[in-house]
């Protein structure tokens, strides 16, 4: 407490007593007047002053400064030797023609037809006539799965048929249009059992969409008008007509699943609805002679958000592509524009080859364990901050420092950069120790950035957390189980989606997370961020930092609201909305109602009334260095409606050096 007094007696002396003599032109009073001015140290200045204090402060306890420097860094080292125990595999260089699946003539083991006067769809065996006729859920038209499938009463055997379909890793032929749309039909009416494999590629949901189909015109009645835009319609509609034709002509089963709308919007509207997302596999969008777009059922295609660069083959989503339905549609709709064959069996499916790699797979890992240890990490040190400020708070401190002249605002940014030098020594050695070890081929300067940014917003959040203590005690408890909450959402959500992310990166130790998972799972990958690619991505290597920098100005606009709204035993809190009033942006001087403290007459008029004590020493008026001039101060009365009370009546005051005033 004696060294801090000592820096209060220099801040107040650079502040209050560095002052610069100026004269003014008394007018009647026939001579000149030196009046003192204070010289108040700039924003940065003070700002300077009070972090040398923080400084030289920290500096007599430095075991436990280094600690909250060195802390982080200790929790890491200790993380590298897992690293190199973990070691790299090689995988070799993969090609995929081998193994080859042929999805129709698997499936026709479990499909038979009915014999029928009107006909039965071609290249299928018999129903057996031995067994009993297949249930109604069984069969579209006369095409049926038969007996050996399991139904509704039977919990097994069902994901074992389906998950070689699902578990292609090499070529494969792409399922006709009856095959899918006959097991798509079946999903929707039993309980589908399911394996880890099974459930985990989400084909059970994949079928489950429905197997109805429309092929629609693009636009609707709006795209009518005069001339050529009736024409244009006229040729969409003949298009409609002739795929819809070509789909009738060429598959069995196409004639139960159609469905017949006139319009894109109408077919759309249904297929969002309640019944229709249970219905409709997918929609045809005809828009020209070889321009379509097919919409599909979102169970039917796999989330693209994101994406494994080093999965090789069919990887597990791909398949949906498959299983779902897609290619099938997209076969077909080709052929038709190309004039090709009708057979769909003739198409096969091979994934690109695959050149050898080596992976680490600690690093892969690493995504979630580095964010994760490093929040661990900085909890001593985020304890220490909060403990810090509140302390300065808690001894009354900060209190006399804004007496002497220290704004609130410079008050905050002292820590705020007292911690931010602290942090980049930390975010220097980690970088170091990173870049030498685990993250080789990242750019050195990438993770600098991350962790200084990173200290940026602990140091603002610090700041924050410090408003709602009055106990260091309390703050230094407290305040790390916060930081430790607030880092939870990108530990607990498991591939969050990018608009989760933009909204958990409302906390920076998320925002932190996602940028350590993207460095090291972009390693993993043998494709490091660079500053060339650090925008790619739905949530972005650049997207991390942006929020860092952006939770940095947040936290600190929301502490300092707070600290003029929060009841405390120190001054007078404002209102909660006290910057929406016009006096806090526009007050000054010359504002209606108050007396201009430079008028010459009012001067006199104070000094010459009866109210005013006489100066004996003339040569006190050249020493004058406070002054106060119609200070008035109301107070409500205490019932509602009543007067209000003057406290203090237009009261004017000087103060000069040499003197000393009681009240």
């Amino acid at each position: 407490l004696k060294l801090q007094f000592l820096y209060f007696i220099g801040f107040s002396y650079i502040a209050c007593v560095k002052s610069a003599p100026r004269t003014h032109d008394m007018g009647s009073m026939g001579h000149g007047i030196e009046v003192g001015t204070f010289s108040k140290p700039s924003l940065l200045q003070a700002v300077w002053f009070v972090v040398v204090k923080n400084l030289r402060l920290k500096s007599r306890s430095w075991v436990g400064s280094a600690v909250e420097v060195l802390l982080p860094v200790l929790f890491m080292a200790a993380v590298v030797p897992a690293y190199f125990a973990a070691g790299s595999s090689t995988q070799p260089n993969r090609q995929f023609y081998g193994d080859h699946f042929d999805a129709d003539a698997y499936f026709k083991l479990w499909m038979c037809r009915l014999e029928a006067a009107d006909g039965s769809p071609a290249g299928y065996p018999a129903c057996s006539k031995e067994e009993p006729s297949p249930q109604p859920w069984h069969c579209l038209g006369n095409l049926c799965l038969n007996s050996s499938v399991p139904d509704n009463d039977d919990d097994g055997g069902l994901s074992a048929i389906l998950d070689p379909w699902f578990q292609v890793e090499n070529s494969t032929t792409i399922p006709s249009f009856d095959l899918v749309a006959l097991w798509r039909h079946f999903a929707q009416t039993v309980d589908l059992p399911g394996t880890d494999s099974f459930s985990e590629d989400k084909m059970a949901n994949a079928l489950r969409s429905g197997a109805n189909v429309s092929i629609v015109v693009s636009g609707g009645s709006s795209a009518v008008g005069a001339g050529g835009e009736e024409e244009k319609r006229q040729e969409e509609e003949e298009l409609v007509k002739r795929f819809d034709r070509y789909f009738m002509e060429n598959t069995y089963t196409y004639q139960f699943t159609r469905s017949a709308f006139e319009t894109e919007e109408e077919a759309t509207a249904y297929a969002t609805s309640h019944e229709g997302s249970n219905k409709m596999w997918a929609v045809v969008v005809v828009r020209g002679p070889t321009d379509l777009e097919i919409r599909m059922n979102r169970t039917s295609t796999p989330e693209t958000f994101d994406y494994d660069s080093q999965e090789a083959g069919f990887e597990r989503f791909f398949r949906t592509y498959i299983g779902g339905g897609f290619l099938t549609l997209q076969t077909l709709l080709n052929r038709n524009m190309t004039g090709g064959g009708v057979d769909d069996t003739t198409s096969t499916l091979i994934p690109m080859p695959v050149m050898g790699y080596s992976i680490n797979d600690f690093l892969t890992k690493g995504g979630f364990y580095a964010p994760l240890t490093l929040t661990l990490a900085f909890l001593f040190p985020m304890s220490q901050i909060v403990s810090s400020i509140v302390r300065e708070k808690e001894t009354r401190i900060r209190e006399a420092m804004l007496i002497m002249g220290l704004s609130s605002t410079a008050f905050k940014l002292s820590w705020v950069v007292t911690t931010m030098l602290q942090m980049s020594v930390t975010g220097v050695l980690l970088s170091v120790i990173l870049k030498a070890t685990m993250l080789q081929d990242m750019d050195y300067s990438i993770l600098l950035v991350l962790f200084v940014s990173y200290g940026l917003s602990l140091a603002s959040a610090g700041v924050l957390l410090s408003t709602f203590f009055s106990k260091a005690s309390l703050a230094g408890i407290v305040s790390p189980m916060v930081f430790l909450f607030s880092a939870l959402p990108s530990f607990i959500l498991r591939d969050p989606s990018s608009s989760t992310m933009y909204t958990i990166s409302i906390f920076n130790t998320c925002a932190f997370a996602e940028g350590m998972s993207i460095v090291f799972k972009s390693v993993g990958k043998a494709s490091p961020v660079t500053w060339e690619t650090a925008n790619e991505g739905a949530y972005s290597f650049s997207s991390s930092i942006g929020f860092l920098w952006f939770d940095t100005f947040l936290y600190l606009l929301v502490a300092g609201w707070l600290d003029q709204v929060m009841p405390s035993e120190w001054g007078a809190k404002k209102r909660f909305f006290y910057f929406c009033w016009p006096p806090y942006w526009f007050s000054g001087k010359g504002a209606a109602g108050y007396a201009d403290l430079e008028n010459i007459a009012t001067m006199d008029g104070m000094l010459n009334g009866k109210n005013v004590e006489s100066i004996l020493e003339q040569d006190l008026l050249q020493k004058e260095r406070i002054r106060i001039r119609n200070l008035r101060k109301e107070f409500k009365g205490e019932a509602t409606g009543s007067a209000k009370k003057v406290a203090v009546n237009n009261v004017n005051l000087s103060l000069y050096e040499g003197q000393i005033l009681a009240l």
